[in-house]
């Protein structure tokens, strides 16, 4: 209808709008942003129809959602709660993941679709609980701590699954070699450059970024946030998995606290972009098919958060109030939904963003309605659970408090399981890289020696000779590993 650079203007100006509405009327911007981005795009009254306006904003937002929430991640918080947090992660993902894949499947969604739903339906929103925790001045509360780390998990498990759909756009095939082979090389490759740029990066900002100039500090973190992007898509992965990394590297700077405001307010006024963008996709008539698929999904994603979240956060050490607080706060389905469907929009066989972009509204809408109701809800699931239910339950969440507690700061297992964890975790990864590399050698060495045809002339299976060289690598990190579980389990 337009030309490129006034539908541009049309998407800004209707982008505040949404915004304006959505803030008006007490709810997150989101909802006014999806709303009027379904009204203006190619499906609604057709103001925007040029698609690579359209997809241009998407990958834009994308990327600059992911360096917001690298920006928010913290090893330190996930390590003070790690045991308790993982063990809600663990609950929490697992159940809801099963409930929605089964449900999907009795309603004839091929298994990898099912799958996706799933993972759509599981996690939950970053953006969304922090506004939750601002607007209750909850930030000291007990469960928000451990609640923020189950998130950050979520986010890492996010990232993870963008990068495989990533190696499945491109290969098309699902198998074992397909996916994980490729995914391996990229995530290799990769690693290696953001330990080198990683180093380089620190050292340069330190030493030349003067912390006193709000612009040369928000365009140092649009350079770093672009160059990482760049190299993600240079090794076959989805540029807003570098950018996550770019916003982790940022946020370990000292200079970072002298610029977030400035560096967040800039990356969240376009990280919208993208769920405006999102929301020109949605397409209303396949809407209005797949609707009552949407409210079943809808009250099933609800229902199974709530009870599996205070259950679990009850179970874990949390008093019913805190319980049922942990589970409003997380009902919303995660930002994270729309990049992992817009990811995955060529691959299915039904029309995964107007799906998931009403279950983000309607999921959001409801928790913007729900969270500060927990003294309500509180009430009556202590009215309707028998007396004997909540006793032995109560036996049973002071017992399991007591091991939580004794893994977490001032506990008694804390400072060795932390020091463990941290060699755990180093020398999983390096049991990784080394089993890679040797992998890629040796498929190297075996294409080589086909196209050569030199099989003939070697004294040795050369796959026992590299599988031998795995072997004895793999020693010294699997001794530590198993070294430092004995530890914790001795203590």
């Amino acid at each position: 209808m337009f030309d490129p650079l006034t539908e541009l203007w049309v998407i800004i100006i209707f982008s505040l709008l949404g915004v304006l509405l959505a803030t008006r009327l007490g709810l997150p911007s989101v909802i006014g942003v999806l709303i009027f981005g379904a009204l203006i795009g190619p499906h609604g009254l057709g103001l925007v129809t040029e698609t690579n306006i359209i997809d241009a904003l998407a990958e834009l937002g994308a990327v600059l959602l992911l360096f917001f929430i690298g920006l928010e991640f913290s090893l330190e918080k996930l390590l003070r709660r790690g045991l308790r947090a993982l063990s809600l992660f663990v609950f929490k993902i697992g159940l809801i993941f099963l409930f929605v894949y089964i449900i999907a499947l009795f309603f004839n969604f091929s298994i990898f679709d099912s799958i996706l739903i799933a993972i759509i339906l599981s996690f939950s929103s970053t953006a969304l609980f922090a506004r939750f925790v601002q607007d209750m001045n909850a930030k000291n509360r007990r469960e928000v701590q451990v609640l923020i780390s189950v998130l950050i998990m979520e986010d890492i498990a996010a990232v993870f699954i963008l990068a495989v759909l990533s190696q499945l756009k491109i290969t098309g095939d699902l198998s074992m070699v397909g996916v994980v082979l490729p995914l391996m090389i990229s995530l290799l490759a990769f690693s290696f450059s953001y330990l080198i740029l990683r180093a380089i990066v620190k050292i340069f900002m330190e030493k030349f970024v003067r912390d006193n100039d709000p612009e040369t500090l928000l365009f140092t973190a649009l350079s770093l946030c672009a160059l990482f992007a760049s190299l993600g898509s240079v090794f076959g992965l989805p540029a807003s998995i570098g950018a996550f990394l770019a916003g982790n590297i940022f946020s370990s700077t000292s200079i970072l606290k002298k610029s977030k405001t400035t560096v967040t307010n800039f990356i969240l006024v376009f990280s919208s972009f993208f769920f405006f963008s999102i929301g020109m996709l949605v397409d209303v008539s396949a809407l209005v098919n797949i609707l009552p698929l949407i409210l079943l999904f809808f009250l099933v994603d609800i229902l199974i958060k709530f009870f599996g979240i205070s259950f679990s956060s009850y179970l874990f050490g949390f008093d019913s109030r805190g319980a049922v607080f942990s589970a409003l706060m997380m009902l919303s389905i995660s930002e994270f939904a729309l990049i992992i469907a817009k990811e995955a929009r060529t691959l299915t066989s039904f029309d995964i963003i107007t799906f998931s972009c009403s279950l983000l509204f309607l999921t959001t809408l409801a928790s913007s309605f729900f969270y500060k109701k927990e003294n309500a809800f509180d009430d009556i699931l202590n009215a309707a659970l028998p007396d004997k239910f909540k006793k032995r339950f109560h036996n049973l969440s002071i017992y399991l408090n007591s091991v939580f507690q004794s893994f977490e700061p001032g506990g008694f297992f804390f400072n060795t399981a932390s020091i463990e964890f941290r060699r755990i975790s180093f020398n999983i990864v390096l049991l990784i890289m080394i089993n890679a590399a040797i992998f890629l050698m040796a498929t190297f060495f075996t294409a080589l020696v086909k196209v050569l045809g030199l099989s003939v002339f070697l004294p040795f299976d050369h796959i026992l000779f590299f599988l031998a060289i795995a072997l004895l690598l793999s020693a010294y990190p699997l001794f530590v590993i198993f070294r430092s579980v004995g530890r914790i389990l001795s203590e």
